[in-house]
């Protein structure tokens, strides 16, 4: 992968962040408080903060049986929510049974690595975000169905969209939305309008390994999904005591998935580690968010997946407080 800009490298990744570090508002709009009964919730966006260059992904995957990429043209790019047609495969367990910080899952070794090309993405373009999203939908399968399996789970795909509007419920003027997925569409969207815009003002967004780390962040909360951990996650979250609380438990699932995301980008075999630097300051600089964490802590995650081996070293739900801020 060619970088096009000059960046700084990443932190170590097995370098945890000081205790100094102190979060600070981000632009992002705060959650609904008390947050709506879980499990279902409807979009959830993919922001980039408008004051910095992060890409925060906001995402909460489930499964679909297919992989479907719908152009602009579509009744169902029109409308914005392309319903499904297929059923969720179980969990291996109830929602209710999950314990999110000692699952199964932790056991396993971590994705497996698959032999996949880095496809060409022109940002502007439907067409070309269609190919690119079928290309890497495919590939992440690849690293992540193998595992699934190992647990028990019946591996399914999400659908992924591409829609030419940014009209998303709940959006901050301070943020625009890049991507997000509908639970109950099975959905992920990306967002045509807002991932131009980035394109041509966030320093690396017109490099593909960029966009390859959005579709590993979101496939790291289909993940979440398959093996029950969302859904459990939004029980917490309804459970918790204060907005404080709520907003800690939504940082571990963001964390994990970003985490997850990083484990996916080794896993492709696409990219070396200096790649991997320029992406994380790319996908990951910028404002700290109250959703999604610290510009150090969201770093420090995906390096976290990029160096391990087992799924163990993205259990955010077993972290220590300072490193989910």
């Amino acid at each position: 992968m060619d970088t096009p800009h000059e960046v700084s490298p990443g932190p170590d990744a097995r370098m945890e962040p000081g205790p100094d570090a102190r979060p600070q508002p981000g632009p992002a709009a705060r959650p609904e408080w008390p947050p709506p009964a879980p499990p279902r919730r409807g979009a959830a966006p993919v922001l980039i903060a408008a004051a910095g260059s992060a890409v925060a992904a906001l995402v909460a995957l489930v499964i679909c049986v297919a992989l479907v990429v719908a152009s602009l043209d579509t009744p169902a790019s029109a409308a914005g929510k392309p319903s499904s047609s297929v059923p969720h495969p179980g969990h291996p367990r109830p929602a209710a049974e999950v314990v999110l910080d000692d699952h199964p899952v932790y056991d396993l070794a971590g994705p497996r690595t698959a032999a996949c090309a880095e496809p060409d993405l022109d940002p502007d373009s439907a067409n070309s975000w269609e190919g690119f999203n079928s290309e890497i939908g495919a590939c992440l399968d690849d690293v992540w169905f193998p595992t699934l399996v190992d647990l028990g789970v019946r591996p399914a795909s999400p659908t992924l969209v591409v829609l030419d509007d940014n009209d998303v419920d709940g959006e901050d003027e301070t943020a625009m939305t890049l991507a997000y997925y509908d639970d109950w569409d099975q959905t992920i969207n990306v967002v045509m309008p807002s991932v131009t815009e980035m394109s041509e003002t966030v320093p690396g967004a017109d490099d593909e390994g960029v966009w390859v780390a959005l579709l590993a962040h979101e496939y790291g909360h289909h993940v979440q999904a398959q093996v029950g951990i969302l859904d459990r996650s939004y029980i917490e979250e309804e459970k918790a005591e204060n907005e404080a609380a709520s907003l800690e438990m939504l940082r571990r699932t963001e964390l994990q998935a970003e985490c997850f995301g990083g484990a996916a980008l080794r896993a492709l075999d696409m990219f070396s580690q200096r790649d991997a630097d320029a992406i994380n300051e790319a996908f990951n600089g910028g404002d700290d968010l109250d959703t999604h964490g610290t510009e150090e802590n969201r770093k420090y995650w995906f390096l976290q997946g990029w160096n391990g081996s087992t799924v163990e070293d993205c259990n955010t739900y077993g972290a220590d407080a300072r490193l989910v801020r």
